[in-house]
């Protein structure tokens, strides 16, 4: 198929219910180094290698998950643990984008795939705003349905990924399900191994669960991931008008922008203000920092350095 330029297309593919699966797990098992790294895999597997999708549609699905909450104002940085005040700040983002930004908007429409029918849409978009407002109703009293509410409105009220979902978990879970310790502890171990950081979910819903920790744990992995697959399926309908919508990319772009501030928030409460306690600790951060930077170490080694730095530290 030509597009509009007149250029050919790669052609695409479907793959079968075993090749996905197959080309997923491998992703799964693979894929270290946070969001962005996460996106050139799943580029130079499914677009380039697999042709499971082109450019265009990978593209269009991208920019369509950015606009949606799930699995990006330091200023806001003391009250952002308050998911209310979050939208506040993202939907503050998207209007000055529609004021500032003029993004350049493609003039073809890529393969993306999948696509519901605007039934199965509309099903998928009520049922995930049913379930956000049922939880709170049903969960209370320390109950598995109280722990997935929290993990629900994690996943369905957050912008930006793994790292921005920390302090609402943190304000949600400490010190009623878990302490400091072991939250950042299991946020350490997350960031060693390969797959998306909300992966840390099922940690903390276990740890969170003393008496059932297989169930919290599959109920917080459950969901903190169902709003953002329910919300990008019934969404999938409009992806092609949200990609050629100049308001909406300049929406987007805002979006971005605000989520960077949201990110350094993270970072500093409670990432920082947890783990940083002394001037050696301020010390090895600023080191591992500088290899990263320096030398692109692997994820698994670095955190292997720091840990080693760290034990040597507190034995001298």
């Amino acid at each position: 198929m030509d597009d509009i330029s007149g250029n050919e297309r790669p052609s695409v593919r479907a793959g079968s219910a075993r090749e996905v699966f197959a080309a997923f797990l491998k992703l799964g098992v693979t894929s270290i180094g946070g969001p962005i790294a996460h996106l050139g895999y799943f580029r130079d597997e499914l677009v380039i290698r697999r042709r499971w999708i082109d450019d265009s549609g990978f593209a269009e699905l991208l920019a369509l998950c950015q606009f949606l909450p799930g699995p990006a104002a330091a200023a806001g940085m003391l009250v952002l643990a308050s998911p209310v005040t979050q939208i506040g700040f993202i939907a503050l983002g998207a209007l000055s984008g529609l004021l500032v930004c003029t993004p350049k908007v493609r003039s073809s429409i890529g393969n993306g795939g999948w696509i519901p029918t605007r039934r199965a849409s509309f099903l998928m978009l009520t049922g995930a705003a049913t379930i956000l407002l049922l939880l709170p109703v049903a969960g209370r009293g320390g109950s598995l349905f109280e722990l997935a509410g929290i993990f629900y409105r994690a996943g369905a009220l957050v912008f930006g990924g793994g790292h921005v979902v920390l302090p609402l978990l943190h304000a949600e879970l400490v010190p009623g399900f878990v302490d400091d310790t072991a939250f950042l502890t299991g946020y350490g171990a997350a960031q060693a191994l390969p797959g998306p950081l909300f992966a840390l979910s099922a940690y903390l819903g276990a740890v969170g669960s003393p008496d059932a920790p297989l169930a919290g744990g599959l109920i917080a992995i459950v969901a903190i991931f169902l709003p953002g697959l329910l919300l990008v399926a019934g969404a999938l309908p409009f992806r092609a008008a949200i990609a050629k919508n100049t308001r909406a990319q300049a929406a987007i772009m805002g979006v971005n922008a605000v989520v960077v501030g949201i990110l350094a928030a993270a970072l500093y409460d409670p990432l920082w203000t947890s783990g940083v306690k002394s001037f050696a600790d301020a010390l090895i951060v600023g080191v591992g920092l500088l290899i990263v930077l320096r030398f692109r170490c692997p994820p698994l080694a670095l955190v292997a350095g720091t840990v080693g730095a760290a034990l040597a530290l507190a034995v001298i």
